[in-house]
């Protein structure tokens, strides 16, 4: 008896979708994350880790704006955007030790590197809720049309952060399934 052959869906098959209906009734379908192609899923990643370096990068820059060039300012290592930003603007920065764990000691040579921070002195980083809504949008926009995606931003961050749940555990699901 011959054994069936395993048939390797195409992407645009149904089941690589999630669907989901809208409050207006109206429904999305969004790609499953593990069958994005590379490159937009490199985008993907991308336009999340550009979000958290601007905030790392924004929140480290008010901390040094706030230094003297002779003070030691301890972080947790920093993203390799961030240091080399950082680097570019005259911060010396070495990976230490402290307390059993690796962080980045930060100093700065001098007052005018300690000035050239000081349009950042007021930086507040977004609240955790606003982080959230941009988080979930960013990660929306590479998979939704311009119009589906001008539906999701009226939507409330509950709202998105179910959809982002339900996108994420059913890009798990094996096919078979």
């Amino acid at each position: 008896m011959a054994k069936k052959p395993i048939v390797i869906p195409a992407v645009e098959d149904e089941a690589n979708y999630v669907t989901f209906t809208l409050p207006d009734g109206s429904e999305l379908r969004v790609i499953r994350m593990d069958f994005l192609d590379e490159d937009e899923a490199d985008e993907l990643n991308d336009s999340i880790e550009a979000l958290n370096a601007e905030f790392e990068f924004g929140s480290v820059a008010a901390d040094i704006a706030a230094m003297k060039p002779e003070e030691e300012l301890f972080w947790v290592p920093l993203r390799d955007d961030t240091k080399a930003r950082l680097l570019g603007m005259g911060v010396v920065i070495e990976r230490v030790l402290r307390e059993n764990q690796r962080v980045d000691k930060i100093t700065v040579p001098d007052e005018d590197t300690v000035a050239e921070f000081e349009s950042f002195r007021d930086f507040k980083p977004k609240p955790p809720r606003k982080r959230g809504r941009e988080l979930a949008l960013t990660m929306f926009k590479h998979v939704v049309s311009e119009d589906e995606y001008q539906r999701l931003e009226k939507l409330r961050l509950g709202q998105l952060e179910y959809m982002l749940s339900e996108w994420r555990k059913h890009s798990k699901v094996s096919l078979g399934e």
